[in-house]
């Protein structure tokens, strides 16, 4: 493609392959992608003055480029912007990376979006939609506009902060097959297999209800296959059989402990270490992650004030979901759980005395931490005090039940929980 003035668009043809000079992980083992890929589009828009690049289009609403920078505005839902940007061959697997910035929205719920596999210069088609709210539940989804011109949200979910306005944030999207993978500024958000319907097709940038920026556009053929999702689903855990209704779930109190009796969940104290590395039991986080994944929910017991961004990073890279955060720090659980609306929390209580006055503390606190659960030691539980706290709206998960004897105890009270290092002993009471 020829320079013709008025800005310039790179366009390298998919048959010039990149020399492979190593490779870079993405998240994980094994989700390897090349150092370089063939490079099909990359555009800062510095060289443009006024019109769009060579072949780019306005297929609806209010776009141009400002101070090297491409500008969409939507004043509302109902008049969205979109930019079109034609691809060689149509490659549907590519790696499509942009800085997006909001100068403004008309309310939290509005988005803008880049498109990918759009059919037909106009729709249906897929798109990593991002709201301005990014911390709602829906902040972030895999979304797809369809043959019949209607929305359908296969995925959704939320970033750990809400987008700022005049802040650029780097959006990437890897496309493989029916595989995508979504992220901002390099955290994996979205992980999905629900690509199927389009697999080739063009890509642009649409705007809905904002004022958007985009910049820096680099768009890559992605050469290598995205491994399978091998977590695709909720994980049940396995229950030990019994006739008690409503019988405690079973949560190993160490990894070997859960492993030992396959117990639901499994608590894992997470430390720093002294390169600043978390660590449970000696064990780097990650690693730990990864060994109970599909075979036990993770109990992540925090002490350790200021790594609460740790914690999440750590997280979304072992893309852990279903994890509960519980401490004798009630700032530490409302933290995580503000920032992963997703997580479970639970108040580690530690005092020695267990009186009317302390449980009705506990109770606030574990309501003012977002948390739902109690951890209590055995010997300060019964029946009066659990059934309370129950009428409360607050959960019980009792430390103890070392033999048989200790595990009877605990059950007869009610107890939602019991986090022993001795499992077994549950499981025969059970």
């Amino acid at each position: 493609m020829q320079n013709k003035g008025i800005g310039f668009t790179k366009w390298v043809i998919i048959g010039v392959i990149a020399l492979m000079t190593g490779f870079g992980y993405l998240f994980g083992t094994g989700n390897m992608v090349s150092a370089e890929q063939s490079v099909l589009v990359e555009e800062d828009f510095d060289e443009l003055e006024s019109g769009l690049p060579e072949g780019w289009s306005i297929i609806q609403g209010q776009a141009s480029i400002e101070n090297g920078k491409l500008k969409l505005i939507s004043p509302s839902s109902s008049s969205p912007a979109r930019v079109l940007v034609p691809l060689p061959d149509k490659n549907g697997n590519i790696v499509f990376e942009a800085d997006m910035t909001f100068v403004s929205a008309v309310e939290d719920t509005r988005w803008a979006s880049m498109m990918f596999r759009v059919q037909s210069s106009d729709y249906p088609y897929y798109q990593f939609a991002i709201r301005r709210g990014t911390t709602a539940l829906n902040g972030a989804e895999f979304a797809e506009r369809n043959s019949r011109n209607q929305w359908v949200v296969p995925e959704a979910t939320f970033f750990t902060e809400k987008f700022e306005y005049n802040k650029p944030y780097r959006i990437k999207i890897i496309a493989s097959n029916n595989r995508v993978q979504q992220f901002i500024n390099n955290k994996i958000v979205i992980n999905t297999d629900q690509a199927s319907g389009l697999l080739n097709g063009d890509i642009g940038f649409q705007a809905n209800g904002s004022t958007v920026l985009f910049d820096n556009v680099k768009v890559s053929a992605f050469e290598q296959v995205l491994p399978p999702i091998e977590n695709a689903g909720a994980f049940l855990p396995k229950e030990p059989e019994t006739n008690i209704i409503n019988a405690p779930t079973l949560i190993g109190q160490t990894l070997s402990a859960a492993a030992s009796s396959n117990t639901a969940s499994v608590l894992l104290k997470v430390e720093q270490n002294s390169t600043g590395e978390l660590v449970s039991n000696g064990t780097p986080l990650r690693e730990a992650l990864a060994s109970v994944q599909n075979k036990h929910i993770p109990i992540l017991h925090l002490e350790t004030k200021g790594i609460e961004e740790a914690i999440i990073e750590t997280l979304d890279a072992t893309q852990t979901k279903d994890v509960h955060i519980v401490s004798s720090h009630p700032e530490i659980v409302k933290s995580i759980t503000n920032l992963m609306p997703t997580a479970r929390g639970g108040i580690v209580y530690t005092k020695n005395s267990f009186n009317k006055h302390d449980i009705n503390e506990l109770i606030r606190t574990v309501h003012a931490s977002n948390a739902k659960v109690a951890l209590i030691p055995e010997k300060l539980l019964d029946g009066e005090n659990v059934h309370y706290l129950h009428t409360r709206m607050v959960a019980i998960w009792g430390i103890g039940a070392e033999d048989e004897s200790g595990a009877h105890a605990l059950i007869h009270t009610g107890a939602d929980g019991i986090i022993t290092s001795n499992p077994a002993a549950s499981i025969e009471a059970l």
